[in-house]
């Protein structure tokens, strides 16, 4: 017989251990700006931290979170896109 996982309040999350754990990983997101000729929200081409996207003016999407490694981030908070190209690595939803 297995021992049964113990229960968690209800929303609890499982904890997946420092095996599955991305310490070095960080969360991006997509930047966003309004396009007034089209009348709605567009994307930027751009992904970054949610700092380096709203200190520049931009909005983002909180469904678009994803992580990368945090190496592939320049200097202002963005994916180095030559960076991301030279090490595929896809990013973790």
């Amino acid at each position: 017989m297995q021992p049964r996982e113990p229960e968690r309040p209800a929303g609890a999350r499982r904890s997946l251990g420092k095996k599955n754990a991305m310490r070095n990983d960080v969360a991006v997101y997509d930047a966003l700006r309004f396009d007034p000729d089209a009348g709605e929200t567009v994307w930027t081409g751009r992904m970054g931290t949610r700092a380096a996207i709203l200190r520049d003016g931009f909005s983002f999407d909180p469904a678009s979170l994803s992580y990368c490694p945090h190496q592939w981030l320049d200097e202002q908070g963005y994916i180095d896109l030559e960076l991301a190209r030279k090490h595929p690595h896809h990013l973790g939803f």
